[in-house]
């Protein structure tokens, strides 16, 4: 009896294995590609603070810092905190908790009085915004001013 298939190259086997091989690349891809869009959304999606106005005017015993402060960002910022330094390096702290919408911003007006060393007009004072994020982050952002 005489062999009709004697030599037998390519076929349905090598269109299988080429299909699945092309198969496993595309959902390998696919898996690679949403693990790093998750990972990248996580890291950009936070709070974009800044600060677009900001002014500290002295009086005889007492100061008023004013802020405008915007979140450009996708998430919701709330400030904790502003801290003032004086060139020297003393300090003063207010608690605060004003919560910043995406897309949002705020006026803020803080009198300063009671402070153990006076607000000077002319002098440069560094003012520190502590917010906090709904990812138990703490955020923070310096602004310099020279009081009025």
């Amino acid at each position: 009896m005489k062999k009709i298939y004697k030599n037998k190259r390519g076929g349905a086997d090598t269109i299988i294995a080429a299909l699945l091989l092309i198969g496993i690349a595309i959902a390998g891809s696919f898996i690679v590609y949403r693990t790093l869009f998750t990972s990248a959304s996580n890291i950009t999606n936070k709070p974009l603070i800044f600060v677009s106005d900001a002014s500290l005017i002295t009086f005889q015993n007492s100061a008023l810092l004013q802020l405008t402060i915007q979140n450009q960002g996708s998430y919701i910022a709330n400030l904790t905190k502003i801290s003032i330094y004086s060139p020297n390096g003393s300090g003063y702290n207010v608690t605060i908790n004003k919560s910043i919408l995406p897309g949002g911003q705020i006026s803020l007006q803080q009198s300063i009085s009671g402070t153990s060393y006076p607000i000077l007009s002319g002098t440069k004072y560094l003012i520190i915004l502590t917010f906090s994020t709904g990812f138990n982050q703490s955020l923070t952002l310096s602004v310099n001013i020279v009081a009025q």
